[in-house]
C-alpha cells in the first residue's frame, strides 16, 4: 500500500516501532524513494509534516498507543483518519474455534469510532465491517479495495516446473484455521518422488508429524521460511499445485499469488476467494471430498487448470498498477471538497479522554516489558 500511494505521486511517512521486514522485497520499486520512515519504539514522537490522510493498519497487541498517536495526529491536522480493516473481530469469532481476545481487539474497535473510512480488502469483508465497527459517520466510512501482490517481483520471476506442492501458511497454536492437520490427507504412494514444500513457521510437534508421514510415502518433506518474495515466487512458479486448506480468511493471499503465476491451487470454498479469484481455483465441495484423490486428478491433468481468462481477471484484480489506481482515486475521494473529516476533527469528550488515558498506560507498561526483558 505504502508503494502504490508512491506510485500515485503521494509522499508517504511509515511511522513504526522499527525497520520493516518486508522492505527489503520493495526497493526496486519505482517511487520507493517517496517513502520515508519515521521510527518510534513507543509512538511518543509524531512525525513532522502535514498529512492528507493517516491510515492505521492495526495489531492485536494489548499496546493502545499506535492507535491513539494515529487518531491524535489525524485530529491535529484536520487529515481523514483511515482503518485498515483485516477481517473483524466479530467475524472471525464466529467462524473459528480460537477466538481472538476482547483485550486484543478492542483498541481497533475503538479506534474505528474515530475513523472516516474502514477500508477492507474486500466487499465480503467490508459487509462484516459495516456490522462490527460504529464509526461516527457509518453511511459512507465502509469502502473495499482489493489489495496488490507484488507483481513487480512475481513478473521478473523464471522457474522450470518441477514435481513439487507448494502450501503457504502461518501456523500457529492460534491458527487451527489454517488447515495444517487436513495436510496429512495430501501424502499418498501417488506422489512418491515429489517434493510437499511449506513456506511458513509451524509449530515443531506439526512439522515433526507432516514429515514423517511424507517421507513414509517416498515424498520429500521441506520447511522454508524467511524468503524474500523473489524466492517466494520462484518456489510458487517452481510448483504444479498449491494447497492450500485454510477454513478462514479475510483475505488470502496466497491462492491469488499462485493463480497470478498459473499454478493451480486447491481451497476451500471460502467466499472471499470466491469473490477475488472466481472459478480459477479448485474448490473443495465439502468435507467429504476425498483430497488425495482431488490433488491427483489436478497433478494428472494435461491442459492448464487456469485459464487464460481466469488469469486475465486474476491480474486484473491484483496487479500493482490496478491497485495504484484503486488508492489514487480513494485518496482523490479523502481530498475533495465533498469530504469533510469531521470523525477525526470533532468527536471528543469523556470517550476520547478514556481512550488516550488507555493508550498512555499500555505504553507505560509496554515500556516496563520491554525494560525488564533487556535487563534480563
Amino acid at each position: 500500500m505504502t508503494e502504490a500511494f508512491a506510485a500515485g505521486g503521494a509522499d508517504v511517512v511509515v511511522w513504526t516501532t522499527e525497520q520493516p521486514f518486508l522492505l527489503r522485497d520493495f526497493k526496486d520499486y519505482p517511487d520507493h524513494d517517496r517513502i520515508s520512515l519515521h521510527i518510534d519504539p513507543y509512538f511518543s514522537t509524531p512525525p513532522q509534516g502535514s498529512f492528507d490522510a493517516v491510515i492505521l493498519a492495526p495489531d492485536q497487541a494489548v499496546d493502545w498507543s499506535p492507535y491513539v498517536a494515529a487518531v491524535s495526529i489525524a485530529r491535529s491536522q484536520g487529515a481523514p483518519f483511515v482503518l485498515l480493516d483485516f477481517e473483524a473481530p466479530k467475524w472471525f469469532n464466529a467462524e473459528n474455534a480460537g477466538r481472538r481476545s476482547i483485550f486484543r481487539t478492542a483498541s481497533v474497535w475503538f479506534s474505528a469510532r474515530y475513523a472516516d473510512v474502514i477500508l477492507s480488502s474486500t466487499a465480503y469483508g467490508s459487509e462484516h465491517a459495516r456490522e462490527y465497527y460504529k464509526p461516527q459517520k457509518p453511511a459512507n466510512a465502509f469502502r473495499y479495495c482489493y489489495p496488490s501482490v507484488n507483481s513487480i517481483v512475481a513478473d521478473r520471476v523464471t522457474a522450470d516446473r518441477a514435481d513439487q506442492i507448494i502450501c503457504i501458511a502461518r501456523i500457529t497454536p492460534a491458527s487451527q484455521h489454517k488447515g495444517v492437520t487436513s495436510l496429512l490427507d495430501v501424502f499418498t504412494d501417488d506422489l512418491a518422488g515429489y517434493s510437499f514444500v511449506i513456506i511458513g513457521t509451524m509449530p515443531k510437534e506439526n512439522e515433526d508429524r507432516l514429515r514423517r508421514a511424507a517421507e513414509a510415502h517416498g515424498i520429500n518433506f521441506v520447511v522454508k521460511w524467511g524468503l524474500t518474495d523473489h524466492e517466494k515466487f520462484e518456489e510458487i512458479k517452481r510448483s504444479r499445485l498449491m494447497v492450500f486448506l485454510s477454513t478462514f480468511e479475510g483475505f488470502g493471499y496466497p491462492p491469488v499469488e499462485a493463480l497470478y503465476c498459473g499454478v493451480p491451487c486447491i481451497v476451500n470454498p471460502l467466499p472471499v476467494l470466491r469473490e477475488v479469484s472466481g472459478d480459477a481455483p479448485i474448490y473443495l465441495k465439502d468435507a467429504s471430498d476425498n483430497l488425495s484423490e482431488v490433488v491427483k486428478e489436478a497433478l494428472d491433468r494435461t491442459e492448464p487448470l487456469v485459464s487464460p481468462a481466469d488469469r486475465d481477471r486474476i491480474w486484473s484484480r491484483v496487479n500493482f498498477d490496478s491497485y495504484v489506481e484503486r488508492l489514487a482515486k480513494l485518496l482523490s475521494d479523502l481530498e475533495s471538497p465533498e469530504f469533510t473529516p469531521v470523525a477525526a476533527r470533532t468527536r471528543g469528550g469523556i470517550d476520547f479522554g478514556i481512550f488516550v488515558l488507555v493508550g498512555r498506560i499500555t505504553r507505560w507498561l509496554y515500556r516496563c516489558v520491554r525494560r525488564s526483558e533487556s535487563s534480563t
